[in-house]
């Protein structure tokens, strides 16, 4: 394993550096790599000042790094990541919404509410308001590979799986849910229930678009080929828990 000095890049580096400035993206299946890269040249090409930006930034997607040239990440004494304040440029227009503003997307009785979408923040940030009709499924259990999730109950009562466990989340609960985590939701209760998420990167609206237009063309929901579903799913970072065996 080559490690970096401080003094000099490690071919770590300076590959990470050449594939950012040709825009190219790295040919392996390292979903971590490829949505870290792809994540950085779309929102910092023009915003990072020299190597050690760069390199911090994609640190934090990319635990692993193609071959053998991994290089250490920047770590403080007590070994945590240390990021630049510097490439810390989600935005340069502030975002402000009075209640219940926003562009809605509505399908299946779900209705969403957009507080900030990638477009908005760079590709770093999603926060939606999600209301979720009376006995409403949900999702079947699911994890993703490189979105973390947070989940802050508004109103009603979700029953939220998240790992091993399975609450019943009332007006306050919170849930973090990092990459590689199984998780579910569902309403069991004859009221909406309405949360707020959190998701970073940002890209999951775009998969809630297509799957509102994947139901309008369907016969039936679920539908009887789940090929299309698990397609679309996997498209944007959303696997079932076999995926994670």
């Amino acid at each position: 394993m080559l490690r970096d000095s401080g003094k000099h890049p490690s071919r770590y580096h300076i590959f990470v550096l050449s594939l950012w400035k040709e825009g190219a993206d790295y040919p392996g299946d390292n979903m971590k790599w490829r949505f870290g890269l792809e994540n950085a040249r779309r929102t910092e090409r023009k915003g990072f000042k020299n190597l050690e930006d760069l390199t911090a930034y994609l640190k934090i997607f990319t635990q692993d790094a193609p071959g053998e040239t991994t290089g250490d990440p920047p770590s403080t004494a007590k070994g945590e990541y240390t990021v630049p304040m510097s490439i810390n440029r989600a935005s340069t227009t502030p975002i402000v919404h009075a209640p219940n503003a926003g562009e809605t997307l509505t399908a299946l009785g779900v209705t969403i509410t957009y507080k900030s979408v990638g477009a908005q923040t760079n590709g770093q940030w999603l926060v939606l308001e999600y209301t979720a009709p009376p006995q409403f499924a949900g999702p079947p259990p699911h994890w993703h590979k490189v979105t973390t999730e947070i989940f802050y109950v508004l109103e009603g009562v979700l029953t939220l799986r998240v790992g091993d466990e399975t609450i019943q989340a009332g007006p306050g609960s919170y849930a973090y849910v990092p990459p590689g985590t199984v998780h579910a939701f569902s309403n069991q209760t004859d009221a909406p229930a309405r949360y707020l998420l959190v998701a970073s990167p940002a890209g999951l609206e775009s998969y809630f678009a297509e799957l509102a237009e994947l139901v309008k063309t369907e016969p039936s929901w679920p539908p009887k080929d789940m090929g299309k579903v698990i397609a679309l799913m996997a498209k944007y970072d959303t696997f079932p828990p076999q995926a994670n065996a």
